[in-house]
Parts: structure tokens; C-alpha cells; sequence
């Protein structure tokens, strides 16, 4: 190998060095807050694994955290974005400095599943309701969907807060609750252990 070769190689290395850190030099890091995992959000996880946002010199982390709790660390800049949209719209309705900037689905993606032996909302009267916290998008839909078939919540309706998809799975797999507001793909984890869907919230 020549000297001109082995000086070709030696300026390409460091060339390659330089691009590196000016790369690394100019990623932004940006914490998304997500109530919990699940499959509405598969499109931002996609972007992450594909190398998308590093593309774009952004280093995306995400933490879950419960939409309250959410909206504080988005006020206080602890967090840059939140998936938490119900509670989102709502701290805007209360002037607080917000903003919807993206959605990437078109109707709320929660499905009632039911213990079998259930076969109406009505039936619900007396029975708990799982869902992810309060004040997060699972309960909203829950109590309109309740106040809908004319059950007023925690009242005909105990409705219970029990986290993430998984808790939810866990609570009608052992007995816990009734029914739960639930996501993907947990709902249909649960149509496969013999629980029924009885409505699509969408």
C-alpha cells in the first residue's frame, strides 16, 4: 500500500470522525410522554426503529407517565410533546398554553370488552369498569358512553383507574372488574381468552 493510499485512508477516517460528531453535535433530544404502550401509537415507534427521526437529527425518547402528570412535566418543559390528547384538549379548553400539532388516528381507537355473561351496556349497572387513569381519554369516553345508556358513572357504574393495557388484561383475567375501556392490541387479547367486545367507541 502507497503512502498517497494509506493518506487517502487516514483523511477518510477522519472525515468520517468529523461527520460523526457534527451529527451527534446537532441532535436535538426531544421526551414524548405516552399514557401507556400500546398500538395507536405504532407509527411513532416505526418512525423511531426505522431511523427516521435520526434522519432528521432528533434523538426521541419516550416516557410513560399518566396524562395529569403529563401535562404538568409538558407545562414545566420536562417534556416537549404528549400522546395524552384528551387530557391535552382539555388543559387547552382551560387556557392553558397548548396545542394539538398532529393526530394519527381519525376516531378513538377503545373497544368495551365485557366478561361473558354480559350482553348489553345496561348490564353494567352494579359492575366496574377498568379503565386507563382519570381525567385520560379512557375515561372520558367511559363516562359519556355510560351517561349515552343513560347509567350515570360511579354511581350505576363504578369506574376504576388501573393503568396500562396490561393491568386492565390482568383485572378481567382474574375477576377484578367487570369490563374495561381498552386499546389495541389488548382488546383483542382479551376477545381471544373468551371475553366479549361489546361496542367499538369509535
Amino acid at each position: 500500500m502507497g503512502r498517497r493510499e494509506i493518506i487517502t485512508i487516514v483523511f477518510a477516517t477522519l472525515l468520517q470522525g468529523i461527520a460523526y460528531s457534527t451529527a451527534a453535535a446537532q441532535t436535538t433530544k426531544i421526551h414524548i410522554s405516552a399514557p401507556s404502550k400500546s398500538l395507536s401509537w405504532f407509527p411513532i415507534h416505526l418512525a423511531r426503529e426505522k431511523g427516521f427521526n435520526t434522519a432528521e437529527g432528533l434523538n426521541v425518547d419516550y416516557v410513560i407517565m399518566k396524562p395529569q402528570v403529563a401535562i404538568q412535566a409538558l407545562i414545566a418543559g420536562d417534556v416537549g410533546y404528549t400522546t395524552a390528547l384528551g387530557s391535552t384538549i382539555r388543559a387547552a379548553f382551560r387556557n392553558i398554553p397548548l396545542r394539538v400539532v398532529m393526530t394519527i388516528a381519525d376516531k378513538p381507537l377503545f373497544a368495551l370488552i365485557v366478561r361473558p355473561g354480559i350482553s348489553s351496556v345496561e348490564e353494567l349497572k352494579g359492575k366496574l369498569l377498568g379503565i386507563s387513569s382519570f381525567g385520560a381519554s379512557t375515561d372520558t369516553y367511559a363516562r359519556a358512553l355510560l351517561r349515552r345508556y343513560k347509567l350515570a358513572p360511579n354511581q350505576d357504574v363504578k369506574i376504576i383507574a388501573l393503568g396500562g393495557g396490561t393491568n386492565r388484561v390482568v383485572a378481567m383475567e382474574t375477576g377484578a372488574i367487570d369490563a374495561a375501556l381498552i386499546e389495541a392490541p389488548y382488546n383483542v387479547m382479551l376477545e381471544r381468552k373468551g371475553f366479549q367486545k361489546l361496542l367499538f367507541v369509535g
